[in-house]
């Protein structure tokens, strides 16, 4: 049917209410503290981690290069 359809372009029940963000406690930068729990700077600072990683992949090919298999 027909009829008369109104359309509302804004409406303030439309908004959505503003999230509220949790309060971050950043560590004091004059105290040393850091954020792990043992107080030492993270992982993925360390160079160990990434040359382990190069070891590894390359002895896998290496051994994949004495076997054959490419």
């Amino acid at each position: 049917g027909s009829g008369l359809i109104e359309v509302e372009a804004w409406a303030g029940s439309l908004r959505r209410p503003p999230l509220e963000a949790p309060t971050v406690m950043l560590p004091d930068a004059s105290t040393g503290e850091s954020g792990g729990p043992e107080g030492g700077r993270p992982l993925r600072t360390h160079p160990f981690p990434y040359l382990l990683l190069l070891v590894l992949l390359g002895a896998e090919w290496l051994g994949r290069r004495k076997v054959g298999l490419r």
